[in-house]
């Protein structure tokens, strides 16, 4: 019966296929994301762009989540985390727009990922590169492969710091997140799974 079961869930991955199980277009403020102060001093938080005076500068549309240390100085760290989001075993990706100009090059824009709700995170990507234009289009694009944390329950960060002291840097914005794996296994696939291996029993 250990056969069968195995034999179905081998079936049942050949045939997934990553689709989209997670989007935030940020229409309000940080939208599902909440915002951490990891410095704890309330400076260059991730709020909405209006909050800064601020345009659209990533390609998106409608309102992006944006952080400033430009708007008033003093030691900043944040980071911007969404929900637990569930993806299955297989192919899996996040990708998001964004603009990001950084005065001296002493500030980091980083992605991490969490595995353990948010206890502990890895680094995915980050840099320190102005990248689009500055307080202006054109924005910039990324796409980051998490195929590695397939199987769990994950949150994305987005982590805006200056490890330096008398910070006094420009921005990071961020808009249209799309994470798309494979949809972890459902209850009503494991109860098909479950009846199938019943049948198989009673004969």
């Amino acid at each position: 019966m250990k056969i069968l079961a195995a034999l179905a869930l081998a079936a049942m991955a050949g045939t997934a296929s990553a689709a989209v199980v997670f989007t935030e277009s940020f229409d309000s403020g940080t939208g599902s994301f909440t915002v951490q102060d990891l410095a704890g001093t309330g400076k260059a938080l991730w709020k909405s762009m209006g909050d800064y005076g601020y345009s659209n500068w990533t390609g998106g549309s409608g309102n992006a989540a944006t952080a400033s240390s430009d708007f008033a100085s003093g030691e900043f760290n944040t980071r911007m985390v969404s929900p637990g989001i569930a993806i299955g075993n297989g192919p899996a990706s996040v990708s998001f727009k964004y603009n990001y100009q950084n005065f001296a090059f002493l500030d980091v824009f980083a992605v991490e990922i969490s595995t353990n709700g948010g206890g502990s995170w890895s680094t995915l990507w980050s840099t320190q590169a102005d990248t689009g234009g500055f307080f202006a289009l054109p924005g910039a694009s990324q796409t980051i492969d998490i195929s590695a944390y397939g199987g769990n329950t994950v949150n994305i960060g987005f982590h805006y710091y200056d490890p330096n002291t008398g910070d006094w840097d420009w921005y990071a914005q961020v808009d249209d997140v799309v994470v798309e794996a494979v949809p972890a296994p459902g209850a009503a696939a494991l109860l098909g799974l479950g009846g199938l291996v019943m049948s198989r029993r009673r004969r």
